[in-house]
């Protein structure tokens, strides 16, 4: 008798490892569209027609079409929007502006309702063209749509999203995770080692400065090494810091990063040792 084998199904939606994690695509930690930039500056090189900015490295090719250019402001928006939607990226959102303040760990206000108010417009009228070996994907991050009168909006993700969160070429970033990070470039490299899959089993990463710089959207045109290195090892002091990675990490003298991921503490997991001082003889 012949052994039928079963039929696999290819869209099955993963779980989560960590409760509220954002299912960011892959290829958006590698060819990041944001840059490390304060909102003065940003707002500074805004333009009334629409302006493309390429950026290349060795993951790929991305064109940003924007009036203005994106920031980690707008990331972490994007990130919050994506937690919100949790299993049902691809769907509309319907949520409101005090819950993406609530995941983005800001106080609510009516400055911060107005601000992401504008983040959203932003984001809505700017176009990303993704090219990498495997993957492209075109058009808006996101749709939003504000209702004056309840106060609602309502956010639909592009279909790219849906179809990386398919078929699991996705990233968990924790939003409260990438909040605890101080600084916009160390947020930026959080993300960016999150999508290492080296990095994530635990293995020693190793990147030279310069292409993680360029990775990063930081400038090295007539940049010397030295500011380089400060800029990186500031970084790695924030993400020491916010406890992601460990302190044995370090710059080697071939200018060449070294980074060993910090396991986080298990909420969930049970402290026998202490358990026994407390009840002896509950364990018995």
């Amino acid at each position: 008798m012949a052994i039928q084998k079963k039929k696999r199904r290819h869209f099955i939606y993963p779980q989560k490892k960590f409760p509220g994690a954002a299912p960011v695509p892959t290829v958006m930690t590698r060819l990041h569209p944001f840059f490390p930039i304060s909102r003065r500056i940003a707002k500074s090189k805004r333009s009334e027609l629409f302006t493309k900015v390429v950026i290349e490295n060795p993951w790929g090719t991305l064109e940003v079409t924007g009036q203005e250019p994106l920031d980690v402001y707008d990331y972490r928006i994007i990130i919050a929007t994506l937690a919100l939607a949790d299993y049902r990226v691809g769907r509309i959102l319907d949520t409101t502006l005090y819950q993406i303040c609530k995941t983005m760990d800001i106080t609510p206000c009516s400055t911060a309702y107005q601000e992401i108010r504008s983040r959203l417009h932003k984001l809505t009228y700017t176009i990303l063209d993704f090219h990498s070996p495997d993957y492209w994907a075109s058009g808006s991050m996101i749709l939003a749509d504000f209702n004056s009168r309840t106060g609602r909006v309502k956010i639909a993700h592009n279909f790219a999203f849906k179809k990386m969160f398919a078929l699991q070429l996705i990233t968990n970033i924790i939003p409260k995770r990438l909040s605890a990070v101080k600084g916009d470039e160390a947020k930026i490299f959080y993300s960016f080692l999150q999508g290492q899959k080296i990095f994530y089993q635990g293995s020693c990463y190793a990147i030279h400065i310069v292409k993680l710089c360029r990775v990063l959207n930081i400038e090295t045109d007539n940049k010397p090494l030295w500011y380089l290195r400060a800029k990186v090892k500031a970084m790695m002091n924030s993400l020491k810091d916010a406890g992601e990675i460990m302190e044995r990490s370090y710059i080697a003298d071939n200018d060449v990063v070294r980074i060993w991921k910090k396991k986080p503490i298990n909420p969930y997991k049970i402290d026998y040792k202490a358990q026994a001082k407390k009840h002896p003889k509950k364990l018995l």
